[in-house]
């Protein structure tokens, strides 16, 4: 037998070690000391290692000093791209309050240089690492998803929506199961009740005419004591209203099939909107006010 160790995860993201034998890896940890990875893990810490070779954009904006580190990869080094030329155009009809455009283009555009996880997917990401009930006492680099992925590949949710950057990751995992709206609706969702410990959404629920539905199924295909994980663009000091009636306001893009129709405004009273959909409790996940928030909305059990 040999006990050479070897790193499971290269291009500088090592999340994990194994000891090599007889020719097969085998982890190193407390909990799952002797076990073999599997041919699916190994795929996945390819896929990992993937993402980070993936070409970056030639410049990433102005390199921004923020009081964080990157919740999926690690680092430290975030730049905020130039305000989108179609920017003001996209929010015409929001009729937006002093410094609501200014966050959101924080929200969206501020980035991780090495993964180009945006400040709302950093928050998103927080949550995840959160429910899924990985210690944020560990060292800031090792508190990352690719760390949480590598170390419990095992891990199952369900993903409404594809999550920029973060759902390229989990995306690779074999217990992953995709329900991408709107080609599966969310607010009558394919799946038996109490299917999943974990679901993830991340600005979604705008663009649901019925978010109460949407909410009310997401708690339907949890199991007791599941989280669901998400991020919405909330209207500081409004309450949640339906834009049924008025003029129309789009996400993404000016034209299609790049753009996707608002429905519904949400506001501080995003909590009430929550509870009433079964949950029995919200928490809120904070990276960066008022930009980089996330939630966490627990099932009982």
């Amino acid at each position: 037998m040999s006990g050479r160790s070897t790193e499971v995860w290269q291009d500088g993201v090592t999340v994990g070690r194994a000891s090599e034998v007889d020719g097969g890896l085998v982890r190193q940890s407390s909990t799952n000391a002797g076990k073999p990875y599997d041919a699916r893990v190994l795929e996945l810490a390819r896929g990992i290692a993937g993402v980070y070779r993936e070409p970056r954009r030639a410049d990433p904006g102005e390199p921004t000093t923020v009081g964080f580190r990157c919740t999926v990869c690690g680092s430290a080094a975030f730049a905020l791209a130039p305000v989108p030329t179609e920017w003001r155009e996209i929010f015409a009809n929001l009729e937006p309050d002093p410094g609501e455009l200014e966050a959101l283009h924080r929200r969206e555009h501020l980035a991780c240089v090495r993964c180009r996880a945006n400040l709302r997917i950093v928050a998103l990401t927080k949550a995840l690492l959160a429910a899924a009930h990985w210690p944020a006492r560990r060292p800031a680099p090792a508190f990352t998803l690719v760390t949480l992925l590598a170390t419990r590949p095992w891990l199952g949710l369900l993903e409404v929506n594809d999550s920029y950057v973060v759902g390229t990751l989990l995306r690779r995992l074999p217990r992953h199961v995709a329900a991408d709206y709107p080609d599966v609706d969310v607010q009558n969702l394919p799946h038996p009740d109490g299917s999943f410990r974990l679901v993830v959404h991340s600005d979604t629920l705008e663009h649901v005419p019925d978010p109460a539905a949407a909410l009310r199924e997401c708690h339907r295909v949890l199991r007791p004591g599941g989280r669901m994980v998400f991020t919405v663009p909330v209207r500081p000091g409004r309450r949640t209203t339906s834009r049924n009636g008025l003029p129309p306001v789009y996400h993404g893009d000016t034209k299609p099939p790049y753009r996707s129709l608002v429905h519904t405004d949400f506001g501080d009273d995003l909590s009430s909107v929550v509870l009433a959909a079964g949950f029995d409790e919200l928490s809120v996940v904070v990276v960066e006010r008022p930009a980089g928030v996330a939630y966490v909305a627990r099932k009982a059990r």
